[in-house]
């Protein structure tokens, strides 16, 4: 609200972070409240992650708390992508999603993907590399995760060697917000308010 007060914009808001058009180098009560350390180091104060970004991918930054983001892709809670004019890296936010070892970490052009109306095809495939299924998706992007087994059998049998099976299983991410009703402004109003 203290943001929104000034005429700005909270796009998302978690426990311990917020996107935001605020600039809150520009408002000194802000800062005394939020940013009371300049640079986030203090546990509490809010840290500007774009100044860490631009540092980490070897780029200049103006003084502390200036930086920002030119584009925001927003799914959700700990679901986002951030750009910066400039910069080839990327920040992708994806609750569930699995890094890769690989190089296959979600991207911003996924994240447009995703929030399009875009169709995809994924095909499942059998153990012995036959088609299992297809399916045809608007917005979704799907990834190959392990799925780790146990049965019940093994825990209650005496003669049942304990054993441990992986799979590989398909888990869709895309974008759906469940948190509130949202009114044709945008503005949303708890389930229960």
């Amino acid at each position: 609200n203290d943001i929104e007060s000034k005429g700005k914009q909270v796009f998302m808001c978690d426990t311990d972070s917020v996107i935001t058009d605020c600039d809150l180098s520009e408002y000194p009560d802000l800062m005394s409240a939020y940013m009371w350390d300049g640079c986030g180091a203090d546990l509490g104060s809010l840290k500007n992650e774009a100044d860490d970004f631009l540092k980490d991918n070897g780029l200049a930054v103006r003084p502390p708390g200036m930086e920002h983001f030119d584009e925001l892709i927003l799914g959700g809670c700990k679901f986002y992508a951030l750009r910066k004019d400039g910069c080839a890296k990327e920040i992708t936010k994806c609750k569930g999603y699995k890094k890769g070892k690989d190089g296959s970490d979600l991207s911003f052009a996924n994240f447009e993907f995703m929030a399009g109306d875009k169709v995809s095809v994924h095909i499942y495939y059998n153990d012995d590399g036959s088609i299992d299924k297809i399916d045809t998706l608007v917005g979704t992007h799907t990834q190959r995760q392990v799925q780790f087994l146990c049965p019940k059998m093994n825990h209650v049998s005496m003669d049942e060697k304990f054993a441990v099976r992986t799979r590989m299983v398909p888990k869709k991410f895309k974008f759906a917000y469940t948190k509130g009703h949202i009114a044709d402004d945008g503005n949303i109003t708890p389930f229960f308010y």
